[in-house]
């Protein structure tokens, strides 16, 4: 899941997550489903080559005995209550914050690709770590100036930005020239885009690539919400 989409789906269903008691955690091969106290399921898939996460209410099919990472979630967190759900911009890991009685609980769930992972922390002292992976810091995305943004686009390293906006921003520079690049760079900084959830040949995107607008025969599937879209992506697959 790129950078954009995290952030929008992660806000999108806050107010469908926060508040919800984690009453039973199943664990199929690489998804993790959370059944809440207001009927939801949060299902996080961390499959290598899809990952992404949604709420759904339909039950998904999972194993009857549990594997071990999974009794050691079930250990820390059932009845614990979210209490927030937070997204960096740029980054791929969404913070879910939870609380148990004297317990402050955060799990961080990383959605990139080989480095997909899940980490439990309490009381900040990690207590489990699904793929073994470092924990992955934030930090702040520097803002570039023009000249600095042009070189780095030449080099296609944008810190944070998804492969598919590089090609947008090289495609409207080599269409448009430096200063509509230099432009979009900064929507695309500062988040001042419009989103709208798109599946373009089963591939979900925050919104509709500029470089693919003018590829004809394309299959493009919009959705309402994102949490729609990565909801049929996931059983369709």
């Amino acid at each position: 899941m790129d950078t954009f989409s995290l952030f929008a789906v992660s806000n999108e269903l806050k107010d469908c997550i926060i508040g919800g008691r984690i009453n039973k955690i199943f664990n199929n091969s690489d998804n993790f489903i959370f059944k809440l106290s207001n009927k939801n399921n949060i299902i996080f898939a961390l499959a290598t080559n899809l990952s992404f996460f949604f709420v759904t209410d339909k039950d998904i099919e999972h194993p009857l005995s549990p594997p071990a990472f999974c009794m050691l979630l079930r250990k820390y967190l059932l009845g614990s209550v979210i209490t927030d759900v937070i997204s960096e911009k740029f980054y791929r890991t969404v913070k879910i914050s939870l609380i148990k009685k004297d317990s402050y609980i955060n799990l961080y769930i990383t959605f990139s690709g080989k480095k997909n992972n899940l980490i439990l922390e309490i009381n900040n002292e990690i207590i489990a770590n699904f793929k073994g992976h470092a924990f992955e810091k934030f930090e702040k995305i520097p803002l570039l100036e023009k000249n600095e943004f042009l070189s780095a686009i030449q080099t296609e390293k944008l810190p944070g930005f998804p492969p598919f906006c590089i090609k947008d921003l090289k495609y409207l520079l080599n269409k448009f020239g430096e200063d509509k690049a230099y432009e979009q760079y900064l929507k695309l900084y500062n988040f001042n885009i419009n989103f709208f959830p798109v599946l373009i040949n089963n591939k979900p995107f925050p919104f509709l690539p500029v470089h693919l607008e003018d590829k004809e025969n394309q299959p493009i599937k919009k959705f309402e919400t994102f949490n729609e879209m990565f909801r049929t992506l996931f059983f369709t697959f």
